[in-house]
C-alpha cells in the first residue's frame, strides 16, 4: 500500500517552513527561471571516523522540486545566503533533502 499521509503541513511556513529561491543548474542566468519553495533549513550534524561538522541541508516537498526543474547543480538562496544543490535525495514518501554546499 503506497504511503499516502499529507506532509505539506511540515513544510508551509505558517509551521516549520521558511521561504527558499531555487533556479534550476539548466539555465545559465540565474534570474532567467526561478521558483520559490517552502522549505525546512537545517544544519546537518555529520560525521566521518573523526571528523565532525554540520553541513546545509533542505527539506522540502519532491513534487515542488520536479515541477520547478529543481536537479543536482541548481542554485539555492535562503536566510540571505547562497547555495548549491550537491546531492537529491528522494525518501520515497513524497519529500526530498538536498546536500547544499555554500557559494
Amino acid at each position: 500500500m503506497a504511503f499516502v499521509e499529507d506532509l505539506s503541513a511540515f513544510i508551509d511556513e505558517d509551521d516549520f517552513g521558511i521561504s527558499a529561491t531555487l533556479t534550476p543548474s539548466a539555465y545559465p542566468h540565474p534570474s532567467s527561471k526561478t521558483a520559490t519553495l517552502s522549505v525546512i533549513f537545517d544544519m546537518q550534524y555529520v560525521e566521518a571516523g573523526n571528523i565532525s561538522g554540520n553541513r546545509p541541508v533542505l527539506t522540502c516537498s519532491t513534487a515542488n522540486l520536479a515541477a520547478a526543474g529543481i536537479d543536482v547543480g541548481a542554485r539555492v538562496t535562503v536566510l540571505g545566503n547562497e547555495y548549491v544543490v550537491k546531492v537529491i535525495e528522494p525518501d520515497g514518501t513524497g519529500i526530498s533533502v538536498l546536500i547544499l554546499e555554500r557559494q
